[in-house]
């Protein structure tokens, strides 16, 4: 059965953030879903690339969540991560998780492996 997409999105902040922090990775990440600025910057190029007009939307908007989540729908549409666990495996460890050298694929699958335990 399907993930739902709410649901991937809660258990992601529990690990991201479970002290609700809006800025971390001193000071690199915004946002419950804590987005790096190179990652926004990504996402909203695909976004422009699908004729969605986000020239609206400034990094500094990854603190509300609405855009936060835009900006992970955008992202994993990029790189065509479909499942939760791609799409976990994407966020952690970027565009090029699936070729991850041993310790980065470590710690990528730790990662999911943390948002699994937070789906259950």
């Amino acid at each position: 059965m399907p993930v739902p997409w709410l649901l991937l999105i809660t258990a992601m902040i529990a690990v991201e953030t479970p002290n609700g922090e809006l800025v971390g990775d001193n000071g690199k990440a915004l946002g419950r879903l804590q987005i790096h600025k190179d990652c926004f910057e990504d996402a909203m190029e695909y976004a422009r690339e699908q004729d969605l007009d986000v020239s609206w939307i400034k990094y500094e908007h990854c603190k509300n969540y609405g855009v936060s989540v835009f900006v992970l729908r955008m992202y994993a549409a990029r790189y065509k991560a479909k499942t939760p666990e791609e799409i976990c495996k994407l966020w952690n460890g970027g565009p090029d998780w699936r070729t991850a050298k041993s310790k980065k694929k470590r710690n990528i699958k730790r990662y999911w492996l943390k948002v699994k335990k937070e789906l259950k």
